[in-house]
Parts: structure tokens; sequence; C-alpha cells
């Protein structure tokens, strides 16, 4: 796992350091914690314990590692000052949630539907 996740936070803290939005999607786009999200929310769900807590223990030690890697790279690039990027996903608002429940909602559909499959 440790492997898999690290290159998307490197991405990812990459384009937030350059203020590039493209980057920072890309980084989105190869994001391996949306299986153990998704695994955490289907456990919940159908109320599998062990899928559950699997969910939980890799969506936590992925947090992690995420906070560490992006923090590292931070104090060894030191910018001075935040990008606009990094401002504005310091202060979500009901349009984000609202972004984040109708993407949980497609990816959901996607799964249960087989679309994921062509």
């Amino acid at each position: 796992m440790c492997v898999s996740e690290a290159p998307p936070k490197e991405i990812a803290t990459f384009g937030l350091l350059a203020n590039s939005t493209a980057v920072i999607i890309g980084a989105m786009i190869i994001a391996p914690l949306m299986l153990p999200i998704r695994g955490l929310a289907f456990g919940a769900l159908i109320g599998n314990i062990i899928l559950f807590r699997k969910g939980v223990i890799a969506v936590f030690l992925g947090t992690l590692l995420a906070l560490l890697i992006s923090c590292s790279i931070g104090w060894i690039v030191n910018l001075p000052s935040f990008g606009s990027e990094v401002l504005s996903r310091s202060k979500p608002n009901l349009l984000d949630l609202g972004i984040a429940v109708a993407a949980g909602f497609i990816s959901g559909y996607a799964k249960d539907s087989g679309l994921n499959k062509v």
C-alpha cells in the first residue's frame, strides 16, 4: 500500500506548491485512497465489520502517510507564502460538499451497475 500511496501525494503536493490546477486534478484522478473509502462505506452499509475495519485502517494510514509526505516536501521546498490553490482548499463550503456527494453517488452507481467493467 505504501508504494502506491506515495506518488499521488507527491504530485498533489507539488501541484499545490506550484499553484497548478491541472496537476492537482491529475493527482486526484490517480488517488489510491478512493478504494479504501468506498470499502469503508460499503462495509458500513452492509454491516461487514471486517471490511469496515480494513477500510478505516487503510484510510487512517493513507491519511497519515499523506500528511507526512506533504509536510516533508513543504518543509524541504520552504515557500514563503501559499498560492490560491492552497488557500481555496483550506476553506470548503457547501458547494464543495455537493460536489463530493455527487461524485460519491456517481462512483457508487458505476460500481453497482457494472459500468466500471467497460
